[in-house]
């Protein structure tokens, strides 16, 4: 029975030192966006939408611009993820990570002219490809 426990505990610890770690903000942010990947697996795109709308304008770093993005996309949604990656690529013009994903949206629209002008700068970086792909 002891070790039963201990084994829970064991597989619980990694949870509770991730979510300590998280601030408050963060961690509502990721349930939200746990919520969403539920509800996108669920083909409630609206209500799935509906949530990604109400925290887009809390997202305050570029690894959250690009989480929200990646359900646009999940739900074939480009055209939001395209308006969530422009913010995200004015906010953080220098981050290849965003550069890489508004580059590659933009190419499944088929806006070769922008996925051009936006991939410029990933010409030596390892998103390199992505921007021979726009050419």
């Amino acid at each position: 029975m002891i070790s039963a426990v201990k084994k829970i505990l064991l597989l619980l610890l990694p949870l509770l030192i991730f979510s300590c770690g998280m601030t408050v903000e963060e961690s509502s942010f990721t349930a939200k966006l746990d919520t969403v990947d539920q509800l996108i697996f669920q083909s409630q795109f609206n209500d799935a939408q509906k949530i990604l709308k109400s925290i887009e304008n809390k997202s305050y770093s570029a690894f959250q611009f690009i989480a929200i993005a990646k359900r646009y996309i999940n739900m074939q949604n480009f055209e939001s993820a395209e308006k969530i990656l422009t913010k995200a690529n004015k906010k953080y013009p220098q981050n290849n990570e965003v550069r890489s994903v508004f580059t590659w949206v933009l190419l499944q629209e088929q806006k070769y002219d922008q996925a051009c002008e936006v991939s410029e700068k990933l010409k030596d970086t390892a998103y390199s490809g992505l921007y021979a792909e726009s050419r």
